[in-house]
């Protein structure tokens, strides 16, 4: 049984996970959704419906109809500060591939509901294709767990958690939509509630077939409850829950 160290990009991921934790207090809510009318509409196009990109969109109109979504609590070491986001920015982690090895990084989408899902879907694919070296976090992570490399890991990360203004300029943003826990085979049903430092996060678990061909999109929303209270948090699984079942035609419009 080989015992190993943790390779930088595990150690990161742990070291970040243990911060978040310590300073936020997580509401994990699960989301059911009857999207038949978005999956019927795909299917009338011969086409399968790109979910992430949906749900990326979803989220940006539901921060416009509830902007207590779109903010961050950051804990400075000169005390707690609340980022309310003027922009519309959502956070988008993604897995790269570096010499046949799995490599987590993220890229941050502007004004999401402004775009036209197939852009979205373009910055996705752009994002996948953007060199480690030219990503502002991902390229210091993919090198040796040495002393100096993490070092450098825990200045950047202090530097960007206690200054809110470099997170801003730096292009963060202000909600999370994470694709990485969905699951393709619809016979399976998985309950995992995604974290982040955004007062929101929201996974895409599964999409599956119910009696009568309904189709249920089971999502995992994370809510930070030091940055949303309780009925704020209700109100914004409500409205998004309402955006993507939605079958009204104007709405179904944006999203197909």
């Amino acid at each position: 049984m080989p015992v190993r160290r943790q390779t930088l990009q595990e150690w990161f991921l742990d070291y970040q996970l243990r911060h978040e934790w310590k300073r936020r207090f997580f509401n994990p809510v699960s989301l059911d959704v009857d999207v038949t009318a978005l999956a019927e509409a795909y299917e009338a196009k011969g086409r399968p419906a790109p979910w992430s990109a949906i749900i990326v969109k979803a989220a940006a109109l539901l921060a416009e109809r509830v902007p207590a979504v779109n903010r961050v609590v950051f804990r400075t070491f000169y005390g707690t500060r609340v980022v309310d986001f003027d922009q519309i920015i959502v956070n988008f982690p993604m897995l790269r591939s570096r010499e046949g090895q799995p490599v987590l990084s993220a890229i941050t989408i502007p004004e999401p509901h402004r775009l036209s899902i197939e852009m979205i879907r373009d910055v996705i694919r752009a994002g996948r294709r953007r060199k480690l070296s030219d990503t502002k976090v991902t390229k210091y992570v993919v090198g040796p767990n040495t002393f100096l490399n993490r070092l450098r890991l825990k200045l950047l990360h202090a530097t960007v958690v206690n200054f809110p203004h470099l997170y801003v300029k730096l292009g963060g943003g202000g909600l999370s939509v994470t694709s990485l826990l969905f699951l393709s085979d619809e016979s399976v049903r998985c309950r995992v509630t995604p974290y982040g430092m955004t007062a929101m996060t929201i996974g895409a678990l599964t999409v599956s077939r119910e009696a009568g061909g309904r189709r249920l999109l089971h999502l995992g929303l994370g809510f930070d409850h030091t940055a949303l209270r309780g009925d704020e948090g209700a109100v914004a699984a409500q409205t998004l829950a309402r955006i993507l079942q939605s079958r009204d035609p104007e709405m179904l419009a944006q999203f197909v």
